[in-house]
Formats: structure tokens, C-alpha cells, sequence
């Protein structure tokens, strides 16, 4: 083989390698999933987390987490070893994968809200834990709570006490901070109660002393 021809095929093997190594783009952020036991998408962007009954925005997610495993087939490698001997010992490899995912949160109108869904895959599993935790902010298992998710939306810096571990509370509407009362406490005037009761101005100029004992357990006015 001439030297020419080694050096188009070396050519032709780097362009494989090339292309091989090119990871194209999947459908990343819509995920094919079981929610109440139907198939179902979730849709992950990082604006909106959506399933087919709710929506919670990103920003808003106050606890994603996810519970399950992979578990190897015994059943189905014991059955594969009798039926095809030593190749069928990798039936043992063969993994049963369950994963459930519940996030919380708040919509778009301040409304709590929650999604829930499962995975019999792996992959899909991992792919949207790594997304969930990029796009909320939030690791697996944290909580986020209402006056925080409010405080970050109003531009403060400073983080509120949290209120993990306790019930969702009101939505984040209920939540807004009503501007001070201007309106005055009316006083208590010594004047005005013996005005408003005739009896006891009687007694309190029949009994000075003990009146002004009492008066002192009114306002000054």
C-alpha cells in the first residue's frame, strides 16, 4: 500500500473519530414519565417545570427530592443461567430502576402547588437531577421557603428565617407586607369615662383620694 493511500485513510479514520465524538443534541428539559400511573412529559425550562396538571415556575421551587434505586434481576438472572448457562449469567446484570420525584412549589399566581412523577429508567433520572438543581438553585432534599422565594423576588438581600419542615403555609399573595396602620388608638381619658358614666363621677367627687388612685390608670389627657 502506497504511502498516498495510508494517508487518505488516515484522514478518513480522523473524520470518523470526529464525528463520533460529536454529541448531538437530545430533546433536553422534556422528559417521558408516569404520573398516577399514565404516561406523562415533564417539561423542565428555566423558566417553568410543567406536567400535565400543573405548573410550578423555577424560581418559585421551594423542595424537589427524590426517593428509589437500582436493583439487579435476580429473579430474571436465575431464569436466563438454566435456560442459556453461562451466558445467561448476565441476566444478573439486568437492573430494575424505580425513581420517584416530588416537587413544590408556587405558580405563577402565588398558588401552592406540587408535582409528582416516576421514572423506570436511570438515565432520565439523573439527567433531571442534574437539571432541577442547576435551574432551582436548590441541591437535592433543600428547602426554600415562601418569605425567601418573596425576598428574592422583591430584590432583598438579606435571607428570612426559614421555615423548612413545617406545612406550606399560605400562598405568595398572603405573603405581601401590608404597609403601617396610620390610624390612632383612642385614649383612654379619665375625663371621657366619668363623663360616660354619671354614677361614677359621683363617687370620684364623694371619694377624691381613692379617684385619684384610680385616675392613674388612665391616660394622661
Amino acid at each position: 500500500m502506497g504511502p498516498q493511500k495510508m494517508g487518505h485513510r488516515s484522514k478518513s479514520f480522523l473524520v470518523a473519530a470526529v464525528i463520533l465524538s460529536v454529541q448531538f443534541p437530545c430533546q433536553a428539559g422534556e422528559y417521558q414519565a408516569v404520573c398516577g400511573g399514565l404516561k406523562c412529559t415533564i417539561i423542565v425550562t428555566p423558566d417553568v417545570i410543567k406536567s400535565p396538571s400543573a405548573e410550578i415556575l423555577a424560581s418559585r421551587v421551594s423542595f424537589w427530592g427524590r426517593n428509589g434505586e437500582s436493583k439487579s434481576s435476580i429473579g430474571t438472572g436465575v431464569a436466563t443461567t438454566v435456560l442459556f448457562g453461562g451466558i445467561g449469567l448476565l441476566g444478573f446484570l439486568a437492573k430494575n430502576h424505580h425513581y420517584d420525584f416530588t416537587i413544590n412549589g408556587f405558580d405563577a399566581t402565588g398558588q401552592t402547588t406540587s408535582i409528582q412523577f416516576q421514572f423506570k429508567n436511570d438515565v432520565p433520572a439523573k439527567q433531571i437531577s442534574s437539571e432541577l438543581a442547576s435551574l432551582t438553585g436548590l441541591a437535592m432534599g433543600q428547602t426554600r421557603s415562601a418569605q425567601e422565594i418573596l425576598a428574592k423576588e422583591q430584590g432583598k438581600d438579606q435571607r428570612l428565617p426559614s421555615l423548612a419542615n413545617k406545612d406550606s403555609g399560605p400562598g405568595l399573595g398572603q405573603l405581601q407586607q401590608k404597609p403601617p396602620s396610620t390610624a390612632q388608638t383612642p385614649k383612654n381619658c379619665w375625663s371621657s369615662y366619668l363623663k360616660n358614666n354619671p354614677a361614677m363621677q359621683i363617687w370620684a367627687e364623694a371619694n377624691p383620694t381613692q379617684a385619684t388612685q384610680n385616675k392613674k390608670k388612665f391616660d394622661d389627657c
